[in-house]
């Protein structure tokens, strides 16, 4: 056997060896990227925050998958995994019953150009064992699952209760249902300074209010708000129940009837009126 025939042997093995090492190595792999977050009309005693994001398959190969996430807040972690594909089967509709999006999943693709695709449902297996059964879409390389609309059934809108800076994370394939090129890069957070008053003024649309009313509400039995009706007038929290609130005003007390803070008899107090919303208090002033 001459050099040459080894010579050309051996970069044959070397060819072969390279592509079928790019065969079994290559995968798919999936990031995770927010875009800007936008704080929502406050519309209760809590403050929306939305943070859009987007999938991407950064891999070499095709993922099938029902995208699943977790969305850790202030590193606690709520519940269990989310599947925000199901808002695309029709499984999620509008009040009303309308379906939102019958056009199917959006993608962007490779030329940066949308198109849609529809969610099946496919059996889902973890290291082998059977997971259950969801929808499912593929993504290529290089192509991106958006979720850049505000819908709860996408599950990108977060509540604080608390002013102050807050802490809001992705994580996507959190059980790993995936075998990807890289299981590091699965996770994303965003830090946001979040103010979410416990006292609104009106006029306000949101809260329904006129120029002579506030909604306010109290995070603990204890707590008192400072408002102007239009002197100065405080009040606190004593005690909470099912039918009745007990609280104070200028250090009076004054007793609030109401049924599971849905319906409310109206307290007056010399020029104040004083009503239990679903979310909080409403005062009146004359």
């Amino acid at each position: 056997m001459n050099l040459l025939y080894m010579n050309k042997l051996f970069g044959i093995t070397i060819i072969l060896t390279v592509i079928l090492s790019l065969g079994v190595f290559a995968k798919g792999d999936l990031i995770i990227t927010t875009g800007t977050p936008e704080v929502l009309l406050q519309t209760g005693f809590e403050q929306d925050v939305f943070i859009p994001y987007t999938i991407t398959n950064i891999g070499d190969e095709p993922v099938t998958s029902r995208f699943s996430l977790k969305m850790p807040q202030d590193n606690q972690w709520r519940g269990g995994s989310a599947n925000p594909l199901y808002t695309y089967t029709g499984d999620i509709k509008t009040v009303g019953g309308e379906f939102k999006y019958p056009q199917g999943v959006p993608i962007i693709g490779t030329d940066d150009i949308e198109y849609f695709q529809k969610a099946v449902s496919n059996d889902i297996f973890q290291k082998g064992e059977y997971v259950s059964t969801a929808p499912t879409i593929t993504l290529k390389p290089n192509e991106s699952l958006p979720f850049t609309v505000a819908d709860r059934g996408f599950f990108n809108i977060f509540s604080v209760a608390d002013s102050g800076e807050h802490t809001f994370t992705y994580v996507v394939d959190p059980d790993n249902e995936v075998d990807e090129q890289d299981e590091t890069n699965n996770e994303v957070t965003v830090t946001l300074n979040v103010s979410a008053p416990t006292v609104v003024k009106g006029p306000n649309t949101q809260f329904k209010l006129s120029d002579n009313q506030y909604w306010f509400f109290f995070k603990n039995l204890g707590d008192c708000v400072d408002l102007e009706t239009p002197g100065p007038t405080k009040i606190c929290l004593v005690s909470e129940g099912v039918f009745t609130a007990k609280l104070t005003i200028n250090n009076e007390q004054v007793n609030l009837y109401y049924l599971f803070n849905i319906f409310s008899f109206d307290k007056q107090v010399e020029n104040l009126v004083l009503s239990a919303g679903e979310d909080g208090f409403f005062l009146t002033y004359k």
